[in-house]
């Protein structure tokens, strides 16, 4: 056991007490954490059991004799790799609380629920069903007490790999009872064109209130994809969004418009080499614009950024960092409407041996 106690005295008056303690044996660890000051105490203890499973932990917090907060909580795992397990909230001021997990199999699909108790008789329920081999399904239903939201159903089937795919979605939802949601989607890696239709139900009564039409090409390095969507409201009769991506991490090229009758349309650019750039055109202002460089690596690095949101207001950023026998880095942060803002930091030693030392200051602007 590992123990220590701290006393703050006055006039040769302990006024305050402060005592902790530790130990662990057969993977079984206990911790106690006790202050005692002005006739009062609180404690924090715990008794956590690791390294096999179960894993367990119990920790309570007391600050008067009725009053205390306590979380337990088991975890299991078997020897399929399937998980079981809670974790209970108890307070002298709130009902309890309980999370709670089980998995199960069921021929080669794997089933999941995870409840939240927060009320004696109210909970939400989530369970999962999935299939992983060559065809990929994961079915999922949210159960709530709430009259907005009862049920929450949601299907994903996946075929195909990383070159060449498809994706099905369906969306389900039920107010008191009633299904008044369901969203079909699919996508397909090369050329595609698909129509999506959203078609809520109210009482049995159907309307088609939106359709969403895309239109692209996906392939590694080269993404180019058009989403047009109608609507019959006449404030936004539609709204349609262009997006072109070409190149990798280390080197890329993207522009991206959204347009949509009442604002007209908006515009994004984006170059990236270690530089970079965005620049977004709007119909009613100033461009928005922003530029970065970066070289170096996490140990030595420098970089600038730059944003500007109107004619002649520019605001600047630079980072430096070298991590050599002696760290040093330096932060410097420039704005049309206020004094610059500098930090500097520099470091050398180990834990045993070392040196800082950090300024930061307000720096009038500089011409």
């Amino acid at each position: 056991m590992i123990s220590s106690a701290l006393n703050v005295n006055r006039n040769g008056i302990v006024m305050s007490r402060f005592e902790n303690s530790y130990s662990g044996d057969n993977n079984v660890a206990k911790t106690s954490h006790i202050l005692q000051a002005n006739n009062k105490e609180i404690s924090l203890k715990s008794i956590t059991q690791y390294g096999t499973y179960p894993l367990t932990t119990d920790i309570d917090l007391q600050w008067s004799p009725n009053e205390k907060i306590q979380v337990v909580g088991s975890l299991d795992k078997t020897p399929d790799d399937l998980i079981n397990g809670y974790w209970k909230f108890s307070s002298s001021f709130t009902d309890d609380k309980m999370l709670s997990l089980t998995q199960n199999m069921d021929g080669e699909d794997t089933l999941s629920t995870a409840t939240i108790q927060y009320h004696p008789d109210r909970a939400i329920s989530m369970k999962s069903r999935y299939k992983w081999d060559n065809t990929k399904k994961i079915y999922f239903t949210l159960n709530t007490p709430y009259q907005s939201l009862r049920v929450l159903q949601t299907e994903i089937e996946f075929t195909g790999n990383s070159q060449r795919f498809a994706l099905l979605e369906v969306w389900k939802c039920s107010h008191h009872s009633e299904n008044y949601l369901s969203v079909h989607t699919g996508a397909q890696l090369g050329e595609f064109r698909e129509m999506y239709a959203l078609t809520p139900s109210f009482h049995n009564f159907h309307i088609k209130i939106l359709t969403v039409e895309t239109v692209g090409r996906l392939e590694p390095y080269d993404i180019e994809g058009l989403i047009k969507i109608t609507t019959p409201f006449s404030e936004m009769p539609y709204t349609a969004a262009n997006f072109r991506h070409q190149g990798g991490l280390n080197r890329f090229q993207t522009h991206g418009d959204y347009e949509c009758p009442t604002s007209g349309k908006y515009d994004l650019i984006n170059q990236n080499n270690k530089e970079g750039s965005i620049v977004v055109k709007l119909p009613s202002r100033d461009n928005i614009s922003a530029r970065f460089s970066h070289s170096g690596d996490l140990s030595n690095f420098q970089s600038h950024c730059e944003l500007s949101h109107e004619v002649g207001r520019l605001y600047q950023a630079d980072i430096k960092f070298v991590n050599a026998k002696r760290k040093e880095g330096t932060f410097t942060l420039k704005s049309p409407f206020a004094d610059n803002i500098i930090g500097l930091f520099r470091h050398s030693g180990d834990l045993n041996n070392f040196q800082s030392h950090t300024e930061f200051q307000f720096a009038r602007k500089r011409k």
